[in-house]
């Protein structure tokens, strides 16, 4: 699964448990959404880092290929 995949389906939990957390009357299932909603977006955050520092690595080597910075 890719890291665009993997974020997709945290964003769609998020919305689900928010939207649970919201309906429901039972104290304790709700408080047990914000607890995982809490933890999805911390693991929301770690993807989005590693896709941002993917990208960087990725520029790095077309910039390498562009200018051929490799060669030496």
């Amino acid at each position: 699964m890719t890291i665009e995949m993997r974020i997709a389906a945290i964003e769609r939990e998020i919305y689900w448990n928010d939207h649970v957390s919201r309906e429901t009357k039972d104290k304790t299932q709700r408080n047990r959404c914000i607890d995982r909603i809490e933890k999805f977006h911390e693991e929301l955050w770690a993807l989005k880092c590693e896709r941002g520092e993917a990208d960087i690595e990725r520029g790095t080597m077309e910039h390498r290929a562009w200018y051929d910075t490799s060669a030496g």
